[in-house]
């Protein structure tokens, strides 16, 4: 329809007085306008009945989107999507009302052989503890592949616990996507005179089944993004996860076996036992790093890690595993980054693979630094300070018997710079034409000495 028939002259002997009776066309605006005000008020009241059931609990309306993955490469499985099959079904577990006492407890069974599974909280008031471990004996017939999620929630002061006031014991799942979870969230009511939110705790212990026949349980993506709690992960030697990703105020690891893990804190220390096929991501800030970390790389590409804190130090002591080549000698392919600030950075190569190629890059400012490199290593090195000097031992050359059995001697070229601030050169076996250029170190800090040995 054009527009100038939408809109008429003053003069129009068609446009009607205020005193005449309403058109045909007026009564179908004012019966738009009537139907657009009904649909207000109905959007109106299903919004704020929406809202009412979602604080308690009846609904969930919150997406709950993808944690932030490694950026040296996504995960294989992104968890939490944002798409249709991405809103979440919550449905209270149990109701907190029937808790005796001051603590009530709560027992979750998630299917380990499913997609995913996860823990989540949100709220200010949520915190606690979550503690993962392995069952001591094989489960019984029947409940093999589950694990069980026992969360215990109690008031500080000892006091009976309230439905209105107590966090949320939420058990959840995406039957789309195949993801398994429990989600703690704040209380229906934020606060209490006589019992604060912020004077209860909630502790979550996670135990993993023991497979009957020994063979390592495989799960495939584990997630527990916690922003409150505390994470202690007992020794997991006997399960592999595909993927994992760990985020909390503080993650302490006994043992862990992974092709991708992410393991990420709010200013606390990151410590523990890592074996990792893929990728290994340690990310944290104004607190250190300390870990073992075994690099396992049979695949032909890249294993990496990757280290990053501010004004806190890093140490961290690797062994790099790699398959069987042709000639029946492992090599193997190992990328480490690690970088800090106004801290000291440690790297140590405990072991590693006859021909491999280590790619490592460190950096870190005011501070010292200090890596050791294993004698299989071959490749250049670089390093870099102001202020202050470098120092590059060859230890290896010295009484050190060729990795490979072929009696060759190992060979250094170093170069010095600025009045030894800056160096460079290449470490090699032999000849050394191919070694000298397989592998490649990078080191960089300022106003202090930094110590290569090769």
């Amino acid at each position: 329809m054009d527009v100038e028939k939408l809109v008429q002259r003053k003069d129009d002997p068609n446009v009607h007085s205020p005193d005449s009776p309403p058109t045909v066309s007026g009564n179908h605006w004012k019966n738009r306008r009537l139907f657009a005000a009904r649909v207000c008020v109905v959007f109106i009241a299903v919004m704020y009945f929406t809202w009412i059931a979602a604080r308690h609990g009846l609904v969930n309306i919150k997406k709950i989107t993808a944690p932030v993955t490694s950026n040296l490469r996504p995960l294989p499985l992104v968890p939490f999507a944002e798409s249709d099959s991405s809103i979440w079904s919550c449905r209270p577990h149990s109701a907190i009302d029937g808790a005796s006492g001051s603590v009530s407890t709560q027992l979750f069974q998630l299917p380990t052989d499913s997609n995913g599974l996860f823990l989540t909280s949100e709220g200010a008031s949520v915190n606690g503890n979550i503690k993962v471990e392995v069952a001591d004996e094989p489960a019984c017939r029947g409940s093999g592949n589950m694990l069980f999620v026992n969360v215990s929630t109690y008031h500080n002061s000892g006091a009976p616990l309230n439905s209105e006031f107590a966090p949320r014991i939420c058990g959840m799942n995406s039957p789309v996507d195949g993801f398994y979870g429990v989600g703690v969230f704040d209380a229906v009511s934020p606060y209490d005179a006589e019992h604060k939110v912020s004077e209860t705790q909630t502790n979550i212990t996670i135990t993993l089944p023991r497979t009957v026949n020994g063979d390592p349980l495989v799960i495939s993506n584990f997630i527990v993004s916690m922003g409150a709690f505390s994470q202690q992960i007992g020794n997991l030697s006997s399960v592999h996860f595909e993927s994992i990703y760990l985020s909390s105020k503080t993650v302490q690891v006994e043992a862990l076996s992974a092709d991708h893990a992410v393991i990420r804190t709010n200013e606390s220390p990151i410590e523990g036992e890592f074996e990792v096929t893929d990728t290994l991501e340690l990310d944290t800030a104004n607190a250190p790093i300390r870990v073992g970390v075994k690099m396992v790389n049979d695949r032909g590409i890249f294993t990496r890690l990757k280290m990053t804190t501010s004004n806190s130090p890093i140490t961290a002591d690797l062994e790099l595993t790699g398959f069987k080549d042709y000639n029946e000698f492992a090599s193997g392919r190992f990328s480490i980054e690690a970088r800090s600030t106004n801290a000291q950075v440690v790297i140590r190569h405990l072991s590693a693979s006859v021909g491999s190629t280590v790619m490592l890059k460190a950096e870190t400012t005011n501070a010292p630094m200090d890596v050791q490199m294993h004698p299989t290593y071959e490749g250049s090195f670089a390093l870099k300070t102001t202020n202050a000097k470098h120092n590059v031992d060859c230890l290896s050359c010295k009484d050190t018997n060729d990795p490979e059995g072929h009696g060759r001697s190992r060979k250094i070229t170093l170069k010095q710079i600025q009045g030894g601030q800056l160096a460079s050169g290449y470490v090699y076996w032999g000849e050394g034409y191919d070694g000298r250029h397989r592998g490649e170190i990078r080191m960089e800090t300022t106003n202090k000495d930094m110590s290569l040995t090769v």
